[in-house]
């Protein structure tokens, strides 16, 4: 919270460069949208377990998705 949008987009670029250059990444975060772009596998927490699990194109259209990300989410898609 309280980072500025050009911020968190040149830190989302830093991220996906280091993504393309095969570095493994886990993130933690509260722009879901932003991070599902970079993601090759979601996994969704919910009290300290995992709820739903899998690729990020094929989670996008469940119900079980919109209900823990959000339909903002599903409705900005994945690219």
């Amino acid at each position: 919270m309280g980072l500025a949008p050009i911020i968190v987009d040149e830190i989302f670029e830093f991220l996906a460069r280091l993504a393309s250059e095969g570095t493994s990444l886990v993130i933690v975060e509260q722009y879901v949208a932003k991070a599902l772009e970079l993601a090759d596998i979601v996994y969704v927490m919910a009290r300290g377990r995992i709820v739903l699990a899998g690729d990020p194109q094929e989670l996008r259209g469940t119900d079980l998705f919109a209900q823990y990300l959000g339909s903002e989410v599903t409705a900005a898609g994945i690219h």
